[in-house]
């Protein structure tokens, strides 16, 4: 994934942050990069405890 750096924010969807393999992947580099850029996420109807577990923590 690119570095936070070379981005002005960052968006994703709440099924790659629930599902195998990038679910990890994923909710690291939100970690990262919501210190440099804006960090969204579209909880949508799938999983809304993980997601709001993965931005908050």
């Amino acid at each position: 994934m690119p570095a936070p750096s070379e981005y002005d924010d960052l968006h994703t969807g709440s099924l790659a942050l629930i599902r195998q393999p990038g679910d990890t992947r994923i909710e690291d580099h939100l970690a990262k990069a919501r210190e440099q850029v804006t960090v969204s996420v579209a909880p949508g109807a799938h999983g809304i405890a993980q997601v709001v577990q993965a931005v908050s923590s």
